[in-house]
């Protein structure tokens, strides 16, 4: 087995096309606008931690302990990360687990597990996951977002909770 372990801070850049897939699961479904590009860093991707495992002939990498995740578009923190690779090293992929945080501008999404499958595009986030934008709020048992066709699924005790910025109901059924 060749494994490879380092101790101590980590950083390593992955191309943005790996990690911008994320940016679904902020947007709960609805359409998100570019981010604004940032000169020098939009094409790169930093990942830290305290513990880095990586296995040449499993082909995986294991992200442990203080796992921080900076990418132009968005910020996910979480105990651990593993990144799986084809045979030709391409991505397959990438599960958070542990204190999963995902966060873009005023949106953020939580739960103890988050795993894209990047072939078919599809993102799983399960644990009491929960999404919240702005004031809002989304949450099932899972929480699953096709990234190409955005189209979320939540099941089973799916609930949507909006939160009005005007007082509608305040003082009887219409505000006056």
């Amino acid at each position: 087995m060749n494994t490879t372990g380092i101790s101590g801070k980590l950083r390593l850049s992955v191309p943005v096309g790996c990690w911008g897939l994320v940016v679904w699961l902020l947007a709960a479904g609805l359409a998100l606008a570019e981010a604004p590009a940032r000169a020098a860093d939009t094409n790169k991707t930093v990942i830290t931690s305290a513990r880095l495992s990586f296995d040449q002939q499993q082909r995986t990498a294991i992200f442990r302990d203080q796992v921080v995740v900076i990418d132009p578009q968005v910020k996910i923190t979480a105990d651990k990360l593993t990144i799986l690779f084809s045979p030709d090293n391409t991505v397959t992929n990438i599960t958070a687990r542990g204190n999963v945080v995902i966060q873009q501008e005023d949106k953020k999404a939580m739960g103890e597990q988050a795993q894209y499958e990047v072939g078919e595009g599809k993102f799983v986030l399960t644990g009491q996951p929960v999404i919240q934008s702005g004031r809002d709020m989304l949450s099932a048992d899972i929480i699953t977002f096709w990234r190409e066709s955005n189209r979320i699924l939540c099941e089973p005790n799916a609930r949507l909770v909006i939160r009005s910025e005007q007082n509608v109901f305040k003082g009887g059924f219409m505000k006056e």
